[in-house]
């Protein structure tokens, strides 16, 4: 597909930008030969300064007194009464000629500045704007004004008054005639049109903008330049509010003060419609965002905000705009030094040329309004900058248009190519999955026959054994020591996690605890001392592996002849067995004593760890139960925990029935508590009764998962 050649669009448009203006230009002058019969004004105009009590009366008395108008220039009324506000009187005469005797005729003030009144030969005859207290501009609306033939002399002079309240930048244009009502009626409604009408095509315009390019910023974030550009359409539109306000229902209406429109209409909006420039231009340009630069930026903008929107009246706050426009001209440098670097940026040459080519119409109609209203000292053309920004905002649209569309055919190519990688990637990893799968099934054998079942009997002991994996894998380690028939200890240990990695660690600490447990057995060591060196060996052995593990170790000494043996025990960070004592019906936690300090966990490279040995007793009868957390944190759908005391009930439930019962009750009662919740964590529970030695040896009970689910 062929690509749109950029280069060529800054010179298209320009000559585009020429063509318009000339045509509008020339085609204002007219056609003198279809020139319509009227009563040229313009050298005709009296003026007389007068307060704001001065009546038609007091100008038909003072007419002697009036003074010639020969400034027919831009703000020539300012140069007679000031900026600050005054009253003036205005006078014309005229005769009819006889190509306009006997017939209804209108006056017209293509411009006039600010509110004004007027009376034909002492007719009142209309107004626009409206005088203080409650002053209102009449803005750039043509004047028009009904002069009936009840009111005019056929023979003779007329004499038209204008009362005049001039302030700010006030002005009469020279384009003022009478001429026939009904082609003066369409005259104004022409001048009307080309100096505030044609401003609202431009305001639908930029509304459809604002919610199309919003809109568009909402859906992609990523294209920042979208919002900056929404906003110069909705500001821009609210700035040229200003010049058809007159045209509006809800201008009157909502009786809205002058100076407080001004405010917001043409000041603030002017504000927000360069500071919003400049963002566009240098997120189009892609500017390395700066927080230091957008405080600097949000106080240039800031500071004319507040001193606008607090002036305490018109004369203020027109004494300090040009300071204002400056601080917002001083942010657009901003953007101007980003497109000076931009153009000399090989990367970003393109951008910045399109940029100027979108801007060279506001800027080229700028420079060609100073110079019709400052070099030819014409006001009655409409502000050609603002048709020059509506060209540049329609370029604009034109650009992102483009953009987007690319982006958009880009998308869509890029997603018939997603579908079919993930197609692939999907058959690939179904694939993969199935593999996964019978290698994790695998894994999960390999671990069962890690922990066997014993062989034979144990003397003097009653045992069920509960695991049971969260997933196919588990992170839980049980292990017992024998020697012949006499079980001389047991291990129930937690890996950190859940899964294949926790597995792994699992089969990695088994033999490192097997072969600790042996060696202090041997040499008589505590099984505290047994766990120090089970910490120190999985700290070497996993290196870096972040996993760690709590866990429990029993030593289990020879029987007295009363049957009753000695326990020793040692943990690490694992939760508290429970013991049943037969003779007292009671149950506890197999806790430290005080003065006994616990803490740390083990496999944790670094940190200080202490395991202290408890010794206890258990007769005949007696029930040891440990565990690990999978059971007493088992959650139910609101999200409450199983917890020690339920275990603790149900072992003193049960406590007359054999191990493996007790086991099914521990489980049957987390099972229903939980209410079919998917486990968070893996569980194991070996419950271990006394019994009396036997010659005899006794039933040993083992149940798995597999049994159990």
């Amino acid at each position: 597909m062929k690509t749109m050649d950029f280069r060529r669009i800054p010179s298209a448009l320009i000559f585009l930008v020429f063509a318009f203006f000339s045509l509008m230009f020339f085609s204002c002058k007219g056609n003198k030969k279809n020139a319509i019969r009227k009563i040229d004004l313009k050298n005709s105009f009296w003026y007389l300064e007068c307060d704001e009590n001065s009546s038609i009366q007091d100008a038909q008395i003072l007419k002697s007194a009036f003074l010639h108008l020969d400034d027919m220039k831009p703000c020539n009324l300012m140069r007679i009464a000031g900026s600050k506000g005054s009253y003036l009187w205005l006078m014309c005469e005229f005769e009819i000629p006889e190509s306009l005797k006997g017939k209804d005729l209108g006056f017209i003030v293509s411009y006039l500045r600010f509110a004004s009144k007027v009376w034909i030969n002492g007719t009142y005859a209309g107004s626009y704007g409206a005088f203080p207290p409650n002053e209102r501009n009449a803005l750039f609306g043509a004047h028009f004004y009904p002069l009936p033939l009840t009111a005019l002399n056929q023979n003779g002079k007329n004499t038209i008054f204008i009362k005049v309240w001039a302030h700010g930048k006030s002005s009469i244009s020279d384009k003022v005639f009478v001429t026939e009502w009904d082609e003066a009626k369409k005259i104004s409604e022409s001048i009307s049109f080309n100096h505030s009408k044609v401003y609202m095509l431009f305001v639908g315009a930029m509304m459809v903008s604002f919610s199309l390019y919003f809109l568009l910023y909402i859906l992609r974030r990523e294209d920042k330049e979208y919002l900056p550009f929404a906003m110069i359409s909705l500001f821009t539109a609210l700035f040229l509010s200003s010049f058809f306000a007159t045209e509006l229902p809800c201008y009157a209406a909502l009786n809205i003060p002058y100076i407080i429109y001004v405010k917001l209409a043409l000041c603030c909006s002017f504000y927000a419609v360069l500071w919003f420039i400049t963002s566009f231009i240098l997120k189009y340009l892609n500017t390395p965002h700066s927080s230091r630069r957008n405080m600097f930026r949000a106080f240039l903008i800031g500071i004319p905000i507040f001193l606008t929107l607090f002036a305490p009246s018109y004369n203020i706050l027109m004494a300090l705009c040009p300071s204002m426009f400056a601080l917002s001209f001083i942010d657009l440098c901003f953007a101007l030094y980003e497109l000076f670097k931009a153009l000399l940026n090989r990367e970003k040459r393109q951008s910045a040329i399109l940029l100027l080519a979108g801007f060279s119409p506001v800027i080229i109609t700028t420079i060609l309004d100073l110079i019709v209203r400052n070099g030819f000292q014409n006001i009655d053309y409409p502000y050609f900058a603002i048709f020059g920004l509506h060209f540049s905002l329609t370029f604009f649209i034109f650009i992102l248009s483009l953009k987007y569309s690319r982006i958009y055919r880009q998308n869509e190519r890029l997603t018939a190519q997603l579908e079919k990688e993930v197609e692939a990637k999907t058959q690939s990893l179904e694939h993969e999955m199935a593999r996964n799968k019978v290698d994790l099934e695998m894994a999960s054998i390999v671990q069962q026959k890690f922990f066997p079942y014993p062989r034979g009997a144990f003397k003097g002991w009653d045992i069920a054994i509960c695991y049971r994996p969260c997933a196919k894998v588990s992170g839980d380690l049980y292990d017992y020591y024998t020697y012949g028939d006499t079980l001389n200890g047991l291990a129930l240990f937690d890996v950190s996690g859940h899964g294949i990695a926790a597995s792994l660690i699992t089969m990695l600490s088994k033999n490192i605890i097997f072969r600790a447990f042996n060696r202090s057995a041997y040499s008589s060591d505590s099984v505290s001392t047994a766990l120090f060196r089970i910490n120190r060996e999985i700290i070497e052995a996993k290196g870096d592996i972040e996993n760690y593990l709590t866990g429990l170790l029993f030593h289990f000494n020879n029987f007295a002849m009363s049957g009753d043996c000695i326990v020793e025990m040692a943990n690490a960070g694992h939760p508290n067995p429970m013991l049943y004592c037969q003779a007292t019906g009671e149950i506890k936690e197999l806790v430290h004593e005080d003065g006994q300090l616990q803490y740390g966990a083990i496999g944790i490279k670094g940190i200080d760890v202490s395991f202290p040995q408890i010794n206890f007793m258990m007769s005949e009868g007696d029930i040891l139960v440990c565990f690990t957390d999978g059971l007493t944190e088992a959650m139910n759908k609101t999200r409450e925990l199983f917890g020690k005391e339920r275990v603790m009930k149900i072992i003193s439930d049960n406590h007359d029935k054999n191990t493996s019962d007790i086991l099914d009750a521990i489980v049957k009662g987390m099972d229903e508590f939980c209410q079919g919740t998917p486990p968070d964590d893996d569980l194991t529970v070996i419950v271990l009764r006394r019994k009396k030695p036997t010659v005899a040896g006794e039933d040993f009970h083992i149940e798995d998962l597999y049994a159990r689910s």
